[in-house]
């Protein structure tokens, strides 16, 4: 049994450029993330 875990809380494309609460960069984590989920045996 693993006694790590990976939260991924309320990720939304609504940050990302052209949604609704856009910020810029905010797009930039998502391969970020991506690399996390792809690491971690439990998501």
């Amino acid at each position: 049994m693993a006694d790590e875990a990976l939260v991924i809380i309320d990720l939304q494309n609504d940050f990302c450029p052209g949604g609704a609460l856009a910020v810029a960069g905010g797009d930039e984590i998502v391969p970020l993330v991506n690399d996390l989920i792809r690491r971690t045996e439990h998501v």
